[in-house]
């Protein structure tokens, strides 16, 4: 009987000091969020902005919801933004397109996992577009 009650106060001491315990200390450690290098410069989680092309600056999207943002792949609705260079990229017009974007292709960076890539789909003229930007694994 003796014994039962050791057992039983042990195991009443090991139950109270676990749910003391921040959730934190009892949790598995967290998979670091993937990120994406969304303005050149900065590593973000669900950016509003994403800039493919560092040099120029004539293509961007605007993500105003995301539907899923995963590990592996993120999704969301917005407007992308095109310079069409005409008649040279400092005198274009930018147009502004309804579009989906996926964020995709993650690699493994020093800073933890990253997308490097954007698809993004689009109507122009009627026509349905697809194209897919690479996107920096590191910030400048």
């Amino acid at each position: 009987m003796d014994r039962f009650r050791s057992l039983a106060s042990a195991a009443f001491v090991l139950a109270a000091t676990v749910a003391a315990l921040p959730a934190s200390a009892t949790a598995a450690p967290a998979e670091p969020q993937t990120r994406v290098i969304a303005d050149c410069v900065h590593r973000k989680v669900e950016p509003r902005t994403v800039v493919p092309f560092c040099a120029d600056g004539n293509v961007w999207a605007v993500i105003k919801r995301y539907g899923s943002w995963g590990h592996q792949v993120a999704w969301g609705s917005g407007r992308l933004h095109m310079n069409d260079c005409d008649p040279s990229c400092s005198a274009g017009t930018v147009h502004s397109y309804q579009a989906t974007f996926r964020l995709y292709r993650v690699v493994e960076t020093r800073s933890g996992p990253m997308f490097t890539r954007l698809g993004v789909t689009y109507v122009k003229g009627g026509e349905q577009k697809n194209v897919h930007y690479s996107l920096p694994k590191n910030p400048l």
